[in-house]
């Protein structure tokens, strides 16, 4: 009978606790104390969070002191926000020191309500200005803004924590004197480690093709190509220390790096997908020791330095069996892609890019490359011989009339696509191309009387890391806008039997423009291109075929 009543009681406790639990709020206090020993700083954070529905009520509030070991304040400060309030604490370090970081965390209540806490003289409620008028002296205690605490906070047993501890509203509403609501503290600690007097660490950037010490220096690097450093732990007596000890690397949050157990901790590998100041770090702990030497390099991540985007465009030709185009038959280009009938191979337009990776750069100049990437605005119509119907190139795309020019990259090998493992004797990369658009007059897909043809392009220099089709990281560079345009009809006195009426191309050289990260929106392919119905015009309807058989009405054939 005694356990029955005993568990009775317990269900009814465990009943009465479950609802409490299920509506309480809850408010996070976080301390943290740590040392840099770059910069040999101790700094402490702290940090008061409120969730989500208990924001609407409440803004967090925190206060953060830091004391060294003989109870000396160093360093305090205090912070309120919406959902999170935050301290950072700082001051110089010594050897073997102990630092205690104490965090006092609130809520302050967003709402009240003014309550009239005595009779007053109404005359008080129209008075502004106690010192213009002596009769407000008593005024100003007539009322009393009382603080609503929904969640029952107040409630609370404030007391002292470890580095964190959820605090939690479990009392009934409340209507408080004070919109400040103490918690509770939160503390963290540490001491100081001792340094390592007779002990030097040395870093060496290994891609640099360079020994050199570069510790505390800043060194460029390209943007996601990888980044080899080397540390070395020099003796007092010089002897040099790298399978001994611990080595332990650190490094900005946005540092990409494929763990290999291959490669011993006294090496770093990492590259970086995005540009800025990055520190890279390295501790050393000698073998059967609590003392440690440390060293500090900066990398500034950025991309190559434009020299020079320029092109050399050339004529409009009229060419039959020339082969001067990739179209059989004959063709209106720009340019010839082979060998024309003078004897000079002319291309239509032809680029040169010339780009260089920062002076003393340390990232692997294999893993950065460039490359080039056409876009085409596609502008032509034409008329078929015996046709009265124009048609029009008409794309799928309702995005944009941009649209990429058959493969990206524009060519996949070298000298259109090269990595800075390939730069000249000077350190530059040049890059080339060529381009040597045109249209089909008279051959096996369509003979025409007529063609306006032409389009835009935009030439980007690409920069790039990774596989040649599905780059890790690319960055446009810069970019080179050119056009070429025609007017050719048909005509049978000459051979081949097409006279160009005019040319809106521009031969002659062209400059292209740094044009860093910002591209034409752009959308589908030009091989995707048809011919059809001119937007605006009638679509034709056609001519039935006459049968020679019938006469007016009758019939005549046998």
């Amino acid at each position: 009978m005694k356990k029955l009543i005993f568990c009775a009681a317990l269900l009814f406790c465990l009943y009465c606790l479950v609802p409490f639990q299920a509506n309480a709020q809850q408010t996070f206090g976080y301390s943290q104390v740590g040392y840099d020993d770059i910069t040999n700083t101790v700094y402490g954070s702290s940090t008061t969070i409120v969730d989500y529905i208990g924001a609407f009520h409440y803004r967090a509030y925190v206060e953060g002191y830091l004391y060294d070991q003989s109870g000396n304040l160093l360093d305090s400060g205090y912070d309120e926000g919406y959902f999170i309030a935050e301290v950072l604490t700082i001051a110089p370090a010594f050897p073997l020191t102990q630092y205690t970081l104490y965090s006092d965390h609130y809520l302050v209540a967003h709402f009240y309500t003014t309550v009239n806490i005595r009779e007053c003289d109404p005359y008080c409620y129209y008075c502004f200005d106690y010192f213009l008028d002596p009769y407000c002296n008593y005024c100003y205690s007539c009322s009393e803004n009382y603080w609503w605490d929904p969640f029952g906070f107040s409630f609370g047993y404030p007391g002292y924590y470890g580095p964190w501890w959820y605090f939690y509203g479990y009392g009934p509403p409340a209507n408080l004197e004070t919109e400040y609501i103490y918690l509770g503290s939160t503390s963290d600690s540490l001491i100081t480690p001792a340094p390592c007097p007779n002990v030097t660490i040395q870093i060496r950037a290994t891609f640099g093709g360079s020994d050199a010490v570069i510790n505390g220096m800043t060194k460029p690097a390209l943007v996601g190509a990888n980044v080899q450093l080397e540390a070395l732990a020099i003796l007092s007596d010089g002897e040099i220390v790298q399978g001994g000890g611990n080595f332990h690397w650190s490094a900005p949050n946005d540092a990409r790096s494929d763990p290999d157990p291959m490669i011993p901790s006294y090496f770093f590998r990492a590259y970086w997908p995005s540009e800025g100041a990055k520190t890279v770090r390295v501790t050393f702990t000698p073998p059967g020791t609590i003392c440690h030497a440390s060293a500090y390099v900066n990398i500034a991540v950025t991309i190559p330095d434009f020299v020079s985007f320029s092109a050399e465009q050339h004529g409009t030709q009229i060419n039959a069996g020339a082969h001067c185009s990739n179209i059989e038959g004959v063709t209106y280009t720009l340019g010839c892609l082979n060998t024309n009938p003078g004897g000079r191979k002319e291309h239509g337009i032809d680029f040169s890019a010339t780009f260089m990776p920062p002076a003393g750069y340390i990232s692997a100049p294999i893993d950065s490359k460039l490359k080039f990437v056409q876009i085409i605005n596609p502008d032509s119509r034409h008329r078929r011989r015996g046709e009265s119907s124009f048609e029009c190139q008409t794309s799928p795309s309702v995005f944009s009339p941009w649209m990429l020019d058959t493969n990206d990259p524009y060519s996949a090998f070298s000298p259109s696509l090269k990595s800075f493992a390939e730069h000249d004797a000077g350190g530059l990369l040049t890059i080339t191309a060529d381009d040597s658009p045109g249209f089909e007059l008279d051959g096996p897909e369509m003979s025409l009387d007529y063609l306006s043809g032409g389009d835009e392009f935009e030439m980007y220099v690409v920069y790039f890391v990774g596989d040649t089709y599905n780059p890790l990281i690319q960055r446009v560079l810069a970019k080179l806008p050119w056009n070429w345009k025609g007017d050719v009809v048909y005509n049978s006195v000459y051979n081949p039997p097409y006279l160009e009426g005019f040319s809106l191309s521009s031969p002659g050289p062209k400059q292209g423009i740094p044009s860093v990260y910002v591209q034409t929106p752009h959308q589908g392919n030009v091989t995707s291109l048809v011919y059809g119905a001119c937007p605006g015009e009638p679509t034709p309807t056609p001519t039935p075929e006459v049968d020679p058989c019938y006469v007016g009405r009758k019939y005549i054939c046998q």
